[in-house]
């Protein structure tokens, strides 16, 4: 069985670590996968998975050039393909302007649902609502299926006027992982001393909420100056963000290390995991610090609240609120007996629930049985 994944970008963030997940689930059903991944030439895409996996690639040069549109056309009307998979918010407006009404005509055209688009800038957000009422109308009029990531997300898109029963909620799994030891992880990250590092990682972007672990870490350097807080990932309000750090006077407790290959690995440098998001759909940072083993606190939003159970195996606390978020802080380093508690039960509770195998065995099952609805 043929299916062709369209990604758009794949440079980073929740979309790509899901597609690489997904691809997990070639030889399933005898699936086989393909991909076809759109790009602006300046864009810094992930090829080593693309160029593994065999991709095609069409690029383009900016905003303005839709050369990619009729070369996408091309490629969809040329290859004999049993399913289209178009993933992310992207993917499936790029399926619906290259083949318009035929979608979903000559095969199962099946999308992947991740979140709306929620642009960082200004002008961009005057366009978000034409762009998610455009990609809401693809879901509903010319789609076989939609893959949401959480509970929520599907009580979402069938409030935005899409069927339920095109519908199926499968949550995010990553593959079993034993990481390297704290020493090792942060030798590798350059951290020294007896600090207690408070990490996250998080592209750097307004909805996953940083600035309100920066202006934590100011009253934190008040009361406990052994405190570190260590942000990986980079993303648009990276320079606003070192801007807010050096302006509160705590640019040498809170460490920004950028983008960084494989973070996960790096997870066992951190004593605190915190996942500071204004709005999840069902994050993969947090199912990597549940595998990690790590003491977590994440905001109480739909997302997060379907894979931490508060004070079972994470706290969770209100987003947008950096007075609770350093309290939590606080009573995390301060009580060894409840962090040690918190990470055992977050190992537990990924191991049941969001390991790999628990999902793919979901996603090739969605795959073939969608194979039988054209």
């Amino acid at each position: 069985m043929k299916v062709l994944n369209i990604v758009w970008g794949f440079s980073g963030g929740g979309v790509e670590e899901a597609v690489k997940n997904y691809h997990q689930a070639e030889g399933n059903f005898y699936i086989e996968m393909e991909y076809i991944c759109i790009y602006r030439k300046d864009w810094p895409v992930n090829h080593k998975f693309l160029d593994d996996a065999g991709a095609k690639k069409i690029e383009f040069k900016n905003r303005f050039d839709f050369s990619w549109i009729p070369r996408l056309r091309k490629y969809l009307s040329d290859r004999d393909f049993e399913i289209v998979i178009a993933h992310g918010f992207n993917a499936p407006i790029a399926a619906f302007l290259a083949l318009g009404w035929r979608l979903n005509k000559s095969f199962p055209f099946l999308c992947t649902y991740h979140g709306s688009y929620d642009p960082p800038t200004y002008v961009k957000k005057l366009l978000a609502p034409i762009i998610n009422y455009f990609l809401y109308y693809i879901y509903s009029r010319h789609s076989t299926s939609i893959l949401a990531v959480a509970d929520h997300s599907k009580k979402f898109l069938v409030n935005k006027g899409v069927n339920s029963n095109r519908i199926i909620v499968i949550k995010n799994g990553i593959m079993r992982y034993k990481g390297a030891s704290q020493a090792d992880a942060r030798l590798k990250l350059g951290i020294f001393g007896n600090h207690f590092v408070v990490g996250t990682i998080a592209r750097l972007a307004p909805e996953k909420g940083i600035e309100y672990l920066v202006e934590c870490a100011r009253n934190l350097k008040d009361e406990m100056n052994d405190i570190v807080i260590y942000i990986i990932g980079g993303g648009p309000l990276l320079n606003s963000l070192q801007r807010l750090a050096k302006d509160l006077g705590v640019e040498n407790s809170v460490i920004f290390a950028g983008s960084i290959s494989n973070a996960y690995e790096y997870l066992a440098a951190f004593d605190l995991f915190v996942l500071s998001s204004l709005s999840e759909n069902h994050s993969i940072a947090l199912l990597e610090a549940m595998r990690a083993g790590l003491p977590i606190i994440a905001t109480d939003i739909s997302g997060n609240a379907e894979s931490i159970t508060n004070r079972f195996d994470g706290l969770l606390i209100p987003a947008g609120d950096p007075k609770s978020l350093c309290t939590s802080i606080k009573y995390l380093k301060s009580n060894s007996v409840s962090r040690n508690s918190l990470s055992i039960n977050a190992h537990s509770t990924f191991t049941q629930k969001f390991t790999l195998e628990h999902m793919i065995e979901k996603y090739s099952a969605w795959i073939f049985e969608s194979s039988r609805q054209l």
